[in-house]
């Protein structure tokens, strides 16, 4: 929000509100109005938790940033460890998170066969930046993989339950 503010105001708009989603991990949607304005309690509120969190210091910053280098190297050592044992890996949910994600880690479709999605939309596109194949829950199950790499973690209680055949075969993309 902090460097959210500096760069608005740099255009000549202010930050006046805020709502906060409990959605992938937390979500703030903002309301911003030309010209100069004070910003309500929900914009101080979120300001305040980024200062006790210290996230607009370099140092923390830096250590997000190691903490997601990790991330994007474990899931591409995962995925060539399971490719090289012969196992058959299909994602599942095309998301916007999973394209950043998977351009980070070089994912292919030597490394993820597919990424399905309840969505017909996507279904039958690629995910962007890549050569991986969007397909739909059916073609999921009916591949038969030996994991399937969950690019939303919030959704394992729902897709654990509709796909209960794919039990014990989940696996979190989650730091």
């Amino acid at each position: 929000m902090t460097t959210l503010m500096q760069l608005l105001r740099a255009v000549g708009l202010s930050v006046i509100t805020a709502w906060t989603f409990d959605l992938y991990g937390g979500t703030v949607l903002l309301a911003a109005v030309h010209g100069e304005a004070e910003p309500d309690s929900s914009v101080r509120r979120i300001i305040a938790t980024e200062d006790e969190l210290g996230i607009t210091s370099a140092a923390t910053v830096c250590r997000l940033q190691d903490t997601a280098d990790r991330h994007v190297d474990s899931l591409r050592i995962w995925l060539e460890d399971e490719a090289s044992a012969g196992r058959t890996v299909l994602a599942y949910g095309a998301a916007s998170r999973a394209v950043a994600l998977f351009s980070r880690a070089g994912v292919n479709s030597g490394l993820l066969a597919a990424v399905a999605d309840a969505s017909p939309a996507k279904q039958g596109r690629r995910m962007p930046g890549t050569d991986i194949p969007i397909v739909s829950p059916d073609e999921l199950l009916a591949a038969n993989p030996d994991r399937v790499l969950l690019t939303l973690p919030d959704l394992f209680p729902e897709v654990s339950t509709r796909y209960p055949q794919l039990n014990g075969r989940w696996k979190m993309a989650g730091p």
